[in-house]
């Protein structure tokens, strides 16, 4: 009983510690975790907003208005829907076909998409 109630002590103890340590607080949506399918996109956020391990949330990619991905072989750009403040956006020479996942970024007023693999663009019809 003893050695239980030990671990369960433990186990209270060490929990927000560990949660703690992997950079979000789980106790807000916003702070989700993002999941990044194309390795690139993920690599260029890291270096955007300087974490380069940690797991990247919502709320690390809040404060980003503007970001230049030029080149970078982005073929998925789901991730950046989680961008809500950004304004300003270049995606030119990568390898993107859909950019539905631009549609709910109220705030972007320029958005470069030259030399992409689009073949629909009414995604952002409303901008």
């Amino acid at each position: 009983m003893r050695k239980k109630l030990l671990f369960i002590l433990l186990f209270v103890i060490l929990m927000p510690i560990y949660l703690s340590s992997t950079g979000c607080n789980f106790s807000e949506s916003q702070n989700k975790i993002i999941d990044f399918k194309c390795k690139n996109l993920e690599s260029a956020i890291r270096d955007k907003i300087d974490n380069p391990s940690n797991n990247i949330c919502v709320s690390d990619v809040e404060h980003i208005t503007e970001l230049s991905l030029i080149g970078y072989e982005i073929s998925d750009i789901s991730p950046l829907s989680n961008l809500s403040n950004l304004t300003e956006l270049n995606l030119n020479w990568n390898e993107i076909s859909d950019i539905s996942p631009l549609s709910n970024l109220t705030n972007l007023k320029i958005l470069y998409l030259e030399n992409n693999e689009l073949e629909d663009i009414s995604a952002i019809s409303q901008f």
